[in-house]
């Protein structure tokens, strides 16, 4: 220890000066220039949508979704039925395992592009989570969404008088119709499907039906002309009709994922403007690079035929991996004139919610589940709604260097409009309200596998990159400060050793040093503090030395020597 505080009071402070300048050079070259260089080429290498990777691997088939589904059953329908408000109670959750799957990529080498098909897959499980008592035979009264469907679409798309037409086809296709509810178990409602018979060789029932077939897209055919009826059946295990085309990421890093036609098209068929506008992701993979903003979450649900954003809420830690929160927000087409586009009617331009028929082929309308977000009126309706951001947002946490979901909840709610409808009796003195179905969560957490791999493979490197370049400014940092130090040290005392001459033929070897001296009581009263044994003052001086080649045996010439 006192040979390293000998080392550096000896060495001069400008040799600190120059390390500390050579660490900082290199700690920040390396940091900021050299080092991002190199990460971008392993998130390239690691995150491109081509064969081999580990992130093509998960894209093109995701680990098991946790899906769980909950019913809405109306406890006084009857009251509902001569126009009291719905009290609705919420069956649930029933625990599924929903299979993604892309399926026929296509690559193409020169646009970068891969193109494909999305099949969904949903198997019932088991599950803590999931209240063993409930096997799908739970008997659930809704209204009823198929004849409310039929009744709502004939509204708008035919003359007013036609719907008495309408209403004495009916029967021929539902038997006797009391009212507008249906009863069921859960399973049938869900996925079995209810019973739609159009064998009716009446011309009016087999005209509905014929319009039935041609628009309504959650129906089974099981025999000729007749139809099983239910939320999900249809896509149960199905290929959904639209063929999706993505950027691989190859040629240009932040191009990961990102979509660019649906069907060959560039645009959307659905809406209006702008909102038909292609933008983001297919929600399955995001590009790298995150920021804490509200454009770094964007991509397109094929729920719901539309472009979403994540709006940014702060960081939440997964498994050791800390990652940006984004929850996602279906805008007001009333006040927001970007959103404004969505509005197929003025009574779909509320806030939190969404005119879902050109996309369900049904005049059905999404929402978050209970209403989150979404106009209070909407809430006040029915009763029995608890809106909870915890449990009813929509939300994707992204480690925000490589863009991996870290964790994901998709949330959706289905409602039907009630509401009377001229020349058809038994909606009367059904008084008009937004009447939630059935609402659905979809739930991805990166497996244990894959984090180890983003731990080990990407993290680590960046820790250590880290690490390295900090060091090497704190290094320089602390050479600086040492550097600083010694030279005021210096100055303090007032002295500067300007020359040693060192002469052999000394019998003790001793140096002989000339001194300047700013302050002459320094070498009045020098004693020990000048000279400490092994350097003798031969000479002071307090005028500036005139430079000349000095030879051993030379004189110093100075001005003002004393």
């Amino acid at each position: 220890m006192e040979n390293l505080k000998k080392t550096i009071k000896e060495t001069p402070p400008g040799r600190f000066g120059k390390f500390a300048a050579y660490s900082l050079l290199i700690g920040v070259g390396l940091g900021w220039m050299i080092f991002p260089i190199i990460l971008d080429f392993i998130l390239g290498k690691k995150l491109a949508l081509i064969e081999g990777t580990d992130t093509r691997i998960i894209w093109k088939k995701l680990p098991p979704l946790v899906t769980k589904i909950y019913l809405f059953n109306i406890t006084n329908s009857k009251e509902v039925q001569n126009g009291e408000i719905p009290v609705l109670d919420e069956i649930g959750p029933y625990c599924l395992l929903a299979y993604k799957e892309k399926i026929g990529l296509v690559d193409d080498e020169e646009s970068d592009t891969v193109s494909y098909s999305q099949k969904s897959t949903w198997y019932w499980k088991s599950s803590p989570d999931c209240s063993q008592k409930l096997t799908g035979n739970e008997i659930i009264v809704q209204p009823n969404a198929f004849l409310l469907a039929l009744l709502l679409k004939a509204k708008q798309d035919f003359p007013t008088p036609l719907l008495a037409v309408v209403n004495e086809a009916l029967p021929a296709i539902y038997g006797k119709i009391k009212d507008i509810f249906l009863t069921a178990k859960a399973r049938d409602l869900l996925f079995d499907g209810i019973l739609i018979n159009c064998t009716e060789r009446n011309l009016l029932p087999r005209a509905i039906c014929i319009a039935i077939k041609q628009n309504s897209k959650p129906l089974v055919q099981i025999a000729p002309n007749v139809y099983l009826f239910s939320y999900l059946g249809a896509r149960n295990g199905t290929v959904e009709p639209y063929r999706y085309t993505v950027m691989r990421g190859v040629n240009n890093l932040l191009d990961i994922g990102r979509l660019v036609q649906i069907d060959g098209k560039t645009e959307l068929p659905f809406w209006k403007g702008e909102c038909n506008r292609l933008s983001g992701t297919d929600s399955t993979v995001f590009p790298p690079h995150r920021r804490q903003d509200n454009t770094s979450f964007t991509a397109y649900s094929s729920d719901l035929c539309r472009v979403i954003k994540g709006i940014y809420d702060g960081t939440d830690t997964y498994k050791g991996i800390t990652g940006y929160k984004y929850r996602v927000t279906l805008g007001e087409g009333s006040r927001d004139p970007n959103q404004q586009c969505y509005c197929s009617k003025s009574s779909s331009c509320k806030k939190g919610i969404l005119d879902a028929d050109v996309c369900l082929g049904a005049p059905l309308v999404a929402s978050f589940p209970h209403f989150f977000d979404a106009s209070p009126e909407l809430e006040r309706g029915v009763t029995g709604l608890n809106p909870n951001k915890e449990r009813h947002s929509t939300y994707a946490v992204l480690e925000p260097v490589s863009g991996v979901p870290l964790q994901a909840r998709r949330r959706i709610q289905i409602n039907i409009q009630l509401k009377t409808i001229r020349y058809v009796p038994i909606t009367k003195k059904v008084k008009r309200t937004l009447c939630p179905l059935f609402w659905i969560e979809e739930g991805f957490d990166l497996d244990n596998n894959f984090v180890g791999m983003l731990q080990n493979q990407l993290l680590l490197g960046m820790t250590t990159m880290d690490a390295f370049k900090w060091c090497l400014i704190v290094i320089g940092s602390g050479l600086a400060g040492t550097s600083a130090y010694l030279y005021s040290k210096n100055k303090r005392k007032g002295l500067q050793k300007i020359g040693i001459n060192q002469y052999d033929n000394e019998p003790n070897n001793t140096d002989i040093s000339i001194i300047k001296v700013t302050n002459i009581d320094d070498i009045l009263n020098c004693d020990d503090d000048v000279s400490d044994g092994t350097v003798t003052v031969v000479g002071a001086w307090s005028g500036p030395i005139k430079k000349r080649r000095l030879s051993r045996d030379s004189l110093l010439e100075t001005g003002g020597l004393f």
